[in-house]
């Protein structure tokens, strides 16, 4: 395979030699320009934005220099520009008119100096003369020199790809020029007077049909620049590459006579991103391998950096550590200011994103607190203008004033929070299937169908992600399977452990997770029938809540405070909380959330009905307790929750019976049967509207 040349550049050149020619016209000088320039330097577009396509020079066809050149005429009348632009590229008839070519090429240059003009030999048509570090200049001096130094048999190889690259435009090229001869494949050929069965032509073509010959349109510059759009591509959107592409990849490299090293480093993020750790680990060492010998060992520290992260990603946070100590001692050797930066703020990511884990490995931190690590890093980021490292740092700021339960309203303002995931590994096929695993497990919950929750509860715990907001979700869902099967005492233990954790680590946890085991604590206190043990925990939780302005856990601590009151006989208490927070948490848009602020409104009111003598109070009360019934079950009907909608069904029996009518009562307990029935024992699709 060549290095450089292919078909495509050889057309590309065929245009510059017009353009020197003074065969384009003036209205088509700056279109052709254009056209060959961008395909020669690369764009500095965003690479979210560039196709493969447009990434290499490989995608350039006959149609695209159709489509440009035939709405030109040219110089000669009756002629477009696309009639001397084929006229040129046939005029290579054979492999020694193409030798000729590019000897030819270096006369479209401004001689060097002290060259004398005298011993310059130009074509005879030439009138523009390229500077030699012009783009074009650049161009043809590198397509002389890569023609130079090809091999035959890649010479012959670039031949045959561009007779098949041609072969469309032979019509079109023989209607302009009826009494071009029929030549064959080869002008130097006709010499011969060879038949079309010759071992000699076969061996040399292999076939007489230009379609069926050899399309070598790939050179080893475009594979490798296919190799950096992927690249780019696996690191900034985290996709891996399809199976499609891979074998694409795969038949290509295997026409190079040396793999290039950025192919290791594609299969390295191929495999980090597929979870493959060993191939992961072997395709790292193969790429920094190749890298080092030539660049003098200047990127050592980056294969480290990349070794720690793929290190830490697997769960093996003391060699992360040591890879990252090693990396930080050589950036700093190197004074490589961005890798020594991205080290020191990724150390302090991991420790706080994996506490535990970190002390298990021996991590104790740096010497200074860590509000004064932020600030150097922050100060760092600026001054390197390195804006992601610049903004994860306001980040992590922003939740050390929130584990430290600080006041941070004046602090946010003017602050880019970008998403918590900068430093992690997106792997979106693990990400997908843990997802869909918590979907599928708080479904089955809310259907109570307790024996598939267990399977798919068990699934999630042996594979069990090291991400750690994953690992809460399935901590909340834990929590809530053993409550539905009433283990109290083990829904408790995993309470207490869990807030035990968060107090250890209270300066590197998130205080969400702390204010949300309060709640769960608390509101486990009032089904276990104990709701006096629950109100210092659910004020504790609200007044955090309040604190570091965490709404929804602010909403649902004070809905569980109204629980605590009303099973204290405090209705009326109950009653004023609740009502302070509903509409709020019907803001929120929680439907959850609000499904149960109501239900636990409709016990308050139950509540003050049987509380109150009056019978006209008793019996507004008991309406409003009835409309607040079925509010909640709209919500819990949303979310499909059998359970509750089950409760509900009770508390409408319950009302009916304090009204005085036994009839609607029975009515109601005989639907809490059936719907019992159909639903919890045989296993229905959704919830009741009540």
């Amino acid at each position: 395979m060549n290095r450089y040349l292919t078909p495509s550049k050889i057309s590309l050149l065929v245009l510059v030699s017009l353009y020197c020619e003074s065969a384009v016209p003036n209205p088509a000088i700056i279109p052709v320009l254009s056209f060959v320039v961008t395909r020669l330097i690369p764009s500095t577009n965003s690479s979210t934005s560039v196709s493969p396509g447009t990434a290499i020079n490989s995608a350039l066809t006959v149609d695209d220099l159709e489509k440009l050149l035939e709405q030109y005429q040219s110089n000669q009348p009756g002629r477009s520009l696309l009639d001397q632009f084929l006229k040129k590229l046939w005029s290579i008839d054979c492999l020694h008119s193409l030798h000729q070519f590019f000897n030819d090429l270096g006369a479209y240059l401004v001689p060097p100096h002290g060259t004398n003009s005298d011993e310059v030999v130009k074509p005879p048509n030439c009138h523009v003369a390229l500077t030699r570090v012009s783009p074009l200049g650049i161009f043809i001096r590198r397509a002389q020199l890569e023609f130079t130094r090809i091999k035959f048999h890649d010479a012959v190889s670039l031949w045959t790809a561009f007779l098949n690259f041609r072969a469309p435009t032979e019509d079109g090229w023989r209607k302009k020029n009826p009494s071009a001869s029929q030549k064959p494949l080869d002008a130097g050929i006709s010499n011969f007077n060879l038949e079309n069965q010759n071992h000699l032509l076969q061996a040399c073509y292999g076939s007489l049909d230009p379609n069926q010959l050899e399309n070598a349109k790939f050179s080893t510059e475009d594979i490798e620049a296919m190799l950096e759009f992927q690249l780019d591509r696996l690191q900034k959107l985290g996709n891996r590459m399809p199976e499609d592409m891979k074998n694409r990849f795969r038949d290509l490299m295997g026409q190079l006579s040396t793999m290039p090293s950025l192919a290791h480093f594609v299969r390295f993020f191929d495999a980090w991103r597929s979870g493959d750790y060993s191939s992961a680990f072997e395709n790292l060492h193969r790429y920094f391998d190749y890298t080092t010998h030539t660049r003098d060992k200047s990127y050592y520290q980056y294969a480290l950096l990349h070794m720690a992260i793929l290190q830490a990603d697997f769960g093996c946070f003391s060699e992360a550590i040591a890879a990252m100590n090693e990396t930080i001692a050589t950036a700093r050797e190197n004074q490589d200011v961005s890798c020594l930066n991205f080290g020191l703020s990724w150390l302090n990511h991991l420790s706080k994103a994996y506490p535990k884990e970190m002390k298990r490995a021996g991590y104790v931190g740096m010497l200074s607190s860590e509000s004064e690590n932020l600030e150097f890093l922050k100060n760092k980021a600026k001054e390197t203008k390195m804006w992601n490292l610049y903004s994860s740092t306001l980040l992590s700021e922003t939740k050390l004033l929130l584990s430290s339960m600080t006041l941070f309203a004046l602090n946010v303002e003017g602050r880019m929070l970008i998403d918590t995931s900068l430093y992690r590994t997106l792997k979106i096929q693990q990400y997908t299937l843990s997802y869909a695993g918590l979907l599928k497990l708080k479904r089955f919950l809310r259907r109570n169908n307790l024996t598939a929750s267990f399977h798919i509860l068990n699934q999630l715990t042996t594979g069990a992600s090291s991400e750690p907001d994953l690992d809460f979700q399935l901590f909340l869902l834990t929590i809530d399977y053993h409550t539905r099967l009433s283990n109290y005492s083990t829904a408790y233990n995993l309470l207490s452990q869990k807030q035990a954790d968060l107090k250890n680590y209270s300066g590197e946890s998130d205080i969400y997770q702390l204010v949300h085991c309060l709640v769960l604590k608390a509101r486990l206190f009032v089904e276990m029938g104990r709701a006096g043990r629950g109100f210092t925990v659910a004020m504790r939780a609200v007044g955090i809540a309040m604190r570091c302005r965490l709404c929804p856990m602010m909403w649902e601590g004070v809905g569980v405070l109204a629980a605590v009151l009303a099973s204290l006989g405090e209705f009326d208490m109950a009653r004023r909380l609740l009502d302070s927070v509903i509409p709020q948490a019907l803001g929120g848009g929680d439907t959850a959330v609000s499904a149960q602020l109501y239900s636990w409104q409709a016990d308050a009111y139950i509540g003050l009905a049987g509380a109150t003598t009056d019978p006209r109070t008793r019996t507004s009360l008991l309406s409003k307790s009835e409309n607040y019934v079925d509010r909640a079950g709209h919500y819990f009907h949303k979310i499909l929750d059998t359970r509750s909608s089950l409760t509900l069904l009770a508390k409408k029996a319950t009302i009916a019976r304090l009204r005085g009518d036994d009839k609607l009562a029975e009515d109601w307990a005989t639907k809490y049967h059936t719907f019992y029935q159909s639903e919890i024992v045989d296993g229905g699709e959704g919830g009741m509207d009540v």
